[in-house]
């Protein structure tokens, strides 16, 4: 799987100087820091779940027979056609569709097909930003081409990260951007319109991307605090709502990580459902990178703001680039000549 992981989906290695607070051993089971070591992919299941891995998933869909899936999948045993029509049927599949998924391989990712389909989590909004910001803009001033900035940008920061850290952050921030673009597009066209500074909102260093979340439900939810949404959820007849004030603060402060669970019954007693649960994905993505850097800084633990504010400066930038380039290749569309039939 690593080289599938370093092929595929292009993520190089990485090293850690202390555990992510947050997304403790999201992207390495191992608790080796100083050492370089490939992300492990259950992280993108992390991002969107509140399972800390696509096992665990299959885990609680399987229940007393996760063991026969194991055991197929992994090549251990041959299961009894009525074994395997009960196995199959607790993960939501039919024996035809589970037999892709033998691999026979005694370790690593038990479904490796699961875990690609949370790659595209990731990998579609990042090849749509690969791709639109494949093109040139030139600098009036010293021709450089202004849309390849990510060194640059880096290097330029009162935190020094070494490059293999800072590509791995920059990547996910670009996926958050691409990600972004299409939420704007879904909610432009179902609900209230939002513009791109409500998205650039969601990492300004004057709160965590998750209080800010919080506060757009606060509007939608007509209360004017959080402890007054705390009340407020409290009423909900949804039982995830049912959170004390002080777990609320928690995670609206950054100091824990806000369960995907809540983030979606809140959403739906919102009024702008697509607009928050989408948003809420982007602030906990925006979260992922500054925990991740906040493990990587190569010297002493950095504030969180500070890591924070260098995340936001980054973000806004990747969106301002996705729109200068997505400017220019209207432009050079509209200008090229119509073809006509001799």
């Amino acid at each position: 799987m690593e080289n599938l992981q370093q092929q595929e989906y292009g993520f190089g290695e990485v090293t850690l100087q202390r555990p992510m607070r947050l997304f403790k051993g999201a992207i390495s089971q191992a608790k080796t820091y100083g050492s370089p070591f490939t992300p492990d992919l259950d992280f993108l299941v992390r991002l969107v779940t509140d399972y800390r891995s696509h096992q665990a998933i299959l885990r609680e869909e399987a229940g007393q027979h996760f063991k026969n899936l194991e055991n197929y999948v992994r090549g251990k045993h041959q299961l009894s056609p009525v074994t395997l029509q009960t196995v199959s049927k607790k993960i939501g599949m039919t024996p035809e569709t589970l037999a892709p998924w033998v691999h026979g391989r005694q370790d690593g990712p038990l479904a490796p097909e699961l875990l690609k389909l949370f790659c595209l989590v990731e990998g579609v909004p990042y090849q749509f930003m690969s791709h639109a910001l494949n093109t040139e803009v030139l600098c009036p001033c010293c021709k450089k081409n202004i849309l390849d900035d990510r060194d640059a940008f880096w290097r330029k920061q009162s935190i020094a990260f070494d490059a293999p850290e800072y590509e791995f952050a920059d990547r996910i921030l670009s996926a958050t951007i691409g990600a972004s673009y299409f939420a704007m597009l879904l909610v432009n066209l179902t609900e209230q319109q939002i513009n791109w500074d409500d998205i650039y909102t969601l990492s300004h260093q004057c709160k965590h991307p998750m209080g800010h979340w919080l506060t757009y439900v606060q509007g939608s939810l007509e209360v004017a605090s959080l402890p007054e949404l705390a009340a407020k959820m409290q009423l909900m007849s949804t039982t995830e709502c049912h959170v004390p004030y002080e777990r609320l603060k928690k995670w609206s402060a950054g100091m824990d990580l806000m369960a995907v669970s809540v983030a979606n019954a809140l959403s739906n007693a919102s009024r702008r459902h697509n607009w928050h649960w989408t948003s809420f994905f982007l602030a906990r993505a925006l979260t992922f990178v500054i925990d991740f850097l906040m493990a990587a800084a190569p010297s002493t633990k950095p504030k969180r703001q500070s890591i924070q504010a260098i995340v936001a400066d980054r973000f806004v930038g990747l969106g301002q680039n996705l729109r200068i380039a997505m400017a220019k290749r209207m432009k050079a569309s509209n200008e090229e000549p119509i073809q006509t039939a001799s």
